[in-house]
């Protein structure tokens, strides 16, 4: 999507666990991002070499797919009872730039580096803004049963 590997921004390297015998594992209750419960006992061991991954097509692929995260995060955290504010969003939004820009060197990957964390921020800031809006505003069938 940014039309070069991308080495910074926290992207670069990103450990996933692969390879792993299914029978003693499980994924956590996580619906974005997901990852693979493993128990203490078990040696994991680092593959050499790099998996390449095209993760989007364009910005608007990346924001499409974005708004998919932002809204099963938003609705895992409403179901847990979790709410929100558009201030936690602003100061989340903030401190992921921050983070992804200056303290994971994602100036050094220039334009495209900019871009991907001023993108991040604002997928943060989304994320935040759904689970205010579906826990701070009433739902419809009560506001339709207030007019009648």
């Amino acid at each position: 999507m940014f039309g070069r590997f991308i080495k910074h921004c926290g992207w670069y390297p990103d450990k996933v666990l692969r390879l792993y015998p299914t029978k003693l594992t499980q994924y956590n209750d996580s619906l974005v991002h997901e990852k693979v419960k493993t128990d203490n006992s078990m040696k994991l061991e680092t593959l050499n070499g790099d998996l390449i991954h095209y993760t989007y097509d364009d910005i608007h692929h990346y924001l499409v797919k974005s708004a998919g995260y932002a809204k099963a995060w938003a609705e895992q955290r409403e179901k847990r009872g979790k709410k929100s504010s558009i201030s936690q969003g602003i100061v989340h939004a903030i401190a992921c730039f921050v983070k992804m820009y200056i303290v994971k060197a994602g100036f050094l990957d220039g334009k495209q580096g900019l871009l991907l964390c001023i993108l991040s921020a604002h997928s943060t800031f989304v994320k935040y803004a759904d689970l205010w809006v579906r826990t701070s505003t009433q739902h419809p069938d009560e506001i339709r049963g207030k007019l009648k």
